[in-house]
């Protein structure tokens, strides 16, 4: 239960940099948003077909 305000925060940040969600998130959490270098990380890594770090 300690970590679902974590897990909360992170889907927050990831819903931010998806279209038709950021504006809910901006709305819920106006704080919350995925950095332009976390976010090409993230594109890199599915780009690659990778899985994890």
């Amino acid at each position: 239960m300690q970590k679902l305000p974590s897990l909360d925060e992170t889907l927050l940040m990831l819903s931010s940099s998806i279209g038709g969600f950021k504006e809910i998130t901006s709305v819920i959490a106006p704080n919350s948003e995925l950095s332009e270098q976390a976010t090409s990380i993230l594109e890199q890594l599915n780009k690659s077909g990778g899985s994890f770090f």
